[in-house]
């Protein structure tokens, strides 16, 4: 992102000083189009604050155990950290079945 582009960044709203990980069942569509009408309305299954960027690691781990569900989902990460900085983004993401 370009500095000249903030203005045009989505801000999320946060409920944590530095803001906060989600992991909902199900994404939005930010394309500004009406969602369809059979499409799933979207969930938080989780939900990670996220530490003091001046004191954290430059690479964080994350752990919660999800709902049970059958079948296929979507699975949308969205951080809802400050447009300032610092940008987050996945490295991996690892699901395992419950036992």
């Amino acid at each position: 992102m370009l500095a000249h582009d903030t203005a045009d960044v989505r801000q999320h709203f946060r409920v944590t000083p530095y803001g906060e990980l989600l992991v909902s069942l199900g994404c939005r569509d930010t394309s500004g189009r009406a969602p369809a009408k059979d499409a799933p309305p979207t969930k938080v299954i989780a939900s990670f604050p996220l530490p003091d960027p001046a004191t954290a690691p430059t690479r964080m781990t994350f752990s919660a155990t999800l709902p049970r569900m059958t079948g296929d989902h979507d699975l949308c990460f969205q951080f809802t950290s400050p447009a300032e900085g610092p940008n987050y983004a996945p490295l991996s993401v690892q699901l395992t079945e419950r036992r």
